[in-house]
């Protein structure tokens, strides 16, 4: 991810041009995944919330929902045709929407990966000064932290 401290305060566009326009395509395929990532998780707490107020009747503006829902189905399905849901989760999401974002607590940022079988779950969550406890011996070099670079492919 870019650090604040190197993004230019002001940038200029011009007609027809977008924030996207000059990036490259590893550039868009992040903020593609990252834009996904955050929009399924907005339509889900959406609909969550949506489904509150209707049960409890306190929504006095039945379609103030519909709007941004539908544009979040229409914009999450246009990505997820031909794919199942769970492929996409299971094959990039699981682990990488974790770190596509700031962390808001450490278990974010520490996901490890098996160098032997590929096995992540049975550290997931551990520090790496847990790591460094756990591990002794020649087993501590086994398992790494995962990074968004163990899901790159090379640019087309």
């Amino acid at each position: 991810m870019t650090e604040p401290s190197e993004i230019p305060l002001e940038r200029s566009l011009n007609w027809g041009e977008t924030p996207f326009t000059h990036m490259d395509v590893d550039e868009l395929r992040l903020h593609a995944a990252r834009l996904y990532a955050a929009l399924e998780l907005a339509h889900s707490r959406l609909t969550l919330v949506q489904e509150i107020v209707d049960a409890d009747g306190t929504n006095r503006h039945p379609n103030v929902f519909e709007r941004p829902l539908s544009a979040a189905r229409q914009a999450l399905m246009a990505v997820r045709i031909g794919y199942p849901q769970e492929a996409i989760y299971r094959n990039f999401f699981r682990y990488a929407s974790q770190m596509l974002f700031e962390p808001h607590s450490p278990a974010v940022t520490t996901l490890w990966l098996c160098h032997v079988d590929g096995s992540d779950d049975s550290l997931r969550g551990v520090t790496p000064d847990q790591y460094q406890e756990i591990m002794a011996g020649p087993e501590k070099d086994v398992y790494r932290l995962m990074t968004l670079a163990d899901f790159e492919y090379p640019s087309n």
